[in-house]
């Protein structure tokens, strides 16, 4: 964040990126994942709006209990858009009906308490989340937070995951080859494509399974 900043990136740019992958065909879904206060700088309604001209599908506030939220909601709501909400290890089942049942889109499951980051393994707590949230929600489980490599994928998957999200590790990849960004894409992209792989591979034997 604080080389976007200092390179003269600004929230608004966001939906500019977004318009111009729908303009370029890009048909899968776009959620913005966001600290809170960029969007009440910009103003919820505002920000939402723009989101939703640009193509966006959800956004995803990481730092927005849902007891704060209901403004957020109501403005996501009328422009069609998902307000997508996290579960951590430390979610107790009572608050985990809670949020799940105020999600829209999907749900995002944090494998750690703590910060981000890559990691080398996928915690136990990880999976304990998992197995946690699934029989409670019919919306699609992502897990998020340390997760790096195709290993984490299949086992993530065959926890009960839908989908992984995946964000430090594709910047420290992309950060190693500033000094030819044409690599730095390329690297990127074939280790999305790794754990694209990864995730198609699991999922298609949970379907053979009817899993």
């Amino acid at each position: 964040m604080k080389r976007s900043l200092e390179g003269g990136f600004r929230i608004r740019e966001t939906f500019g990126i977004v318009s111009d992958l729908r303009a370029r065909g890009l048909a899968q879904p776009i959620v913005l994942m966001t600290y809170v206060n960029p969007v009440l700088r910009m103003g919820e309604r505002e920000f939402c709006a723009a989101a939703s001209r640009a193509g966006a599908d959800g956004i995803l506030p990481v730092d927005l209990p849902p007891e704060e939220s209901k403004s957020l909601e109501a403005q996501c709501r009328t422009q069609g858009l998902d307000l997508i909400r996290l579960v951590a290890p430390s979610t107790s089942d009572l608050r985990i009906d809670e949020v799940v049942s105020q999600s829209s889109g999907f749900v995002y499951a944090v494998s750690v308490s703590g910060v981000t980051g890559a990691r080398n393994q996928l915690p136990e707590s990880a999976v304990s989340l998992l197995r946690r949230i699934t029989p409670r929600t019919r919306l699609p489980v992502a897990l998020g937070f340390g997760i790096s490599k195709p290993e984490h994928v299949r086992e993530a998957i065959a926890a009960g995951a839908a989908g992984i999200v995946e964000g430090s590790a594709l910047v420290s990849i992309y950060a190693g080859s500033l000094a030819d960004r044409g690599e730095g894409l390329r690297l990127v992209s074939e280790h999305a494509s790794e754990m694209k792989r990864a995730a198609s591979s699991k999922n298609k034997a949970r379907r053979r399974n009817g899993t």
